[in-house]
């Protein structure tokens, strides 16, 4: 499957916006059988991570690093985009 990604960068104040578009053409019949996981959920949450990684502003302890995938909030993150309602 091709896909397209946009990202846009833009500066306000003192901080800077990221904004990534992701586009693929996808067959109206996956979704139903697989559910919002036939399209890739998943490859978001290493902009999450990003997020929290910067938003710490400190260096990560490698042990961290090993346990994000079955963290807490990872996991809200991972159900609650299968359910279309990902926490903020």
């Amino acid at each position: 499957m091709v896909s397209w990604l946009t990202i846009n960068l833009s500066a306000a104040d003192n901080a800077t916006t990221l904004e990534l578009v992701h586009e693929a053409p996808v067959d109206p019949g996956i979704r139903e059988p697989y559910g919002p996981g036939a399209v890739g959920i998943g490859w978001d949450l290493s902009l999450m991570g990003l997020g929290h990684h910067l938003e710490a502003k400190t260096a990560l302890d490698p042990a961290e690093y090993l346990a994000y995938p079955a963290a807490a909030r990872t996991l809200a993150f991972y159900t609650g985009t299968a359910e279309d309602d990902p926490p903020k």
